[in-house]
């Protein structure tokens, strides 16, 4: 799901309620985040996809800031309206890692994880 349509498709005469396109040089455009959350200096950003091919810009995003700050990205295939779950990628410390089977427990495993091990490095702290 994107935030807006793009130049190319406001190009092509699609209608979209973005008005930030023209703002953006070259390629660039504008990506959604389907939710956030920090404890302590630890950050989580889910991105939910109904496919796990991530756009050129979207891969160099994920890799940079999960390699500049303690950032996770989990990338989650499946229909989020249904709230099905076909798979499951973490990316960390600029490594986007594979994409395993998951299911939605096993997504909220993952982010019990994660939570439990920032709270754990805030309490080093």
């Amino acid at each position: 799901m994107t935030l807006c349509a793009t130049k190319h498709d406001i190009a092509a005469g699609r209608k979209s309620g973005c008005f930030w396109a023209n703002c953006l040089s070259g390629k660039a455009a504008f990506t959604s985040v389907d939710g956030f959350t920090v404890v302590g200096d630890s950050v989580l950003i889910l991105q939910w996809r109904d496919s796990k091919e991530l756009s050129p810009g979207e891969r160099i995003i994920f890799e940079r800031i999960t390699a500049q700050s303690p950032v996770t990205v989990m990338i989650v295939e499946g229909d989020a309206e249904d709230m099905t779950v076909e798979t499951l990628c973490v990316v960390r410390h600029g490594i986007i890692g594979p994409c395993e089977p998951a299911d939605l427990e096993s997504v909220q495993n993952a982010m019990r994880k994660w939570s439990a091990q920032a709270l754990a490095d805030l309490a080093v702290c």
